[in-house]
């Protein structure tokens, strides 16, 4: 593996408080270009990997298993990312096969060369989502929502694109939480309300609200992570956008 620059990823814990209770959380963001397999992948990866037929897929793959590996490694204080079996359960959501770590989960998404993570303990659910704000990708969405979530697009100070990709990220990442994927209607995610907070934006939901979603932009990217409406925790958002202003200097390079 060439490392060209450094850091070569974004890690951080996150402390969660819920009704008086403490989680931890482990963030990750990497910039990441695929090649040959890597020396991070677990044996059953491998195997998995070596029966992927297209380049795409097989950058895909290895770009979401080392920034989840990141997020776990940092979580459990692993440093061999090979000990570590990131495996698709039924519905394809990650599932962490880690020695004794019965609770560790994990929440992963990529876009192009950008990747994302969350580790979580089980009994404080989360998911994560990334996404690159396009008015191609933001003209799909908005033929997928109802017109009650066009109009927080257009009472937005952003622009409509902008806002298009942050409802979409929001419901993928809550999605993720519930482990339904976008495998059941659209419209059980709908959000009725976005509040702007100058750095970040919440969505709130009308049918889960015990879920909240929290939404930043990194350049011109949206990350949603959606976590239980009652905790509390912070992101330090501008170390994450400095570290992605030089993500020239933090490809991977396999």
């Amino acid at each position: 593996m060439i490392l060209n620059g450094s850091p070569r990823e974004y890690s951080k814990v996150i402390d969660l408080r819920n009704e008086g209770e403490c989680f931890k959380a482990c963030l990750s963001f990497c910039y990441f270009v695929g090649g040959e397999a890597p020396s991070f992948f677990h044996s059953q990866e491998r195997k998995y990997y070596d029966g992927l037929k297209f380049e795409k897929r097989r950058k895909d793959y290895s770009l979401g298993r080392y920034v989840a590996k990141r997020s776990i490694g940092l979580f459990s204080g692993e440093k061999d990312l090979s000990r570590i079996e990131i495996k698709n359960g039924v519905f394809n959501q990650p599932v962490v096969k880690y020695g004794n770590e019965q609770n560790l989960q994990v929440s992963i998404s990529h876009c192009e060369h950008m990747g994302a993570a969350i580790a979580f303990q089980e009994d404080h659910p989360m998911g994560i989502d990334i996404e690159r704000i396009s008015s191609k990708t933001a003209h799909i969405i908005e033929s997928q929502i109802d017109e009650e979530e066009k109009k927080l697009t257009r009472n937005s100070e952003r622009s409509p694109d902008f806002m298009l990709v942050l409802l979409w990220t929001s419901k993928e990442s809550l999605s993720k939480t519930l482990k339904t994927g976008l495998t059941v209607p659209l419209n059980l995610f709908k959000i009725n309300k976005v509040i702007d907070k100058g750095e970040y934006f919440i969505s709130l939901y009308e049918n889960f609200n015990q879920y909240h979603t929290i939404s930043f932009a990194l350049a011109d990217y949206i990350c949603s992570i959606t976590s239980p409406k009652n905790s509390e925790f912070q992101i330090d958002i501008q170390a994450v956008r400095d570290w992605f202003g030089n993500r020239t200097d933090t490809y991977i390079a396999l």
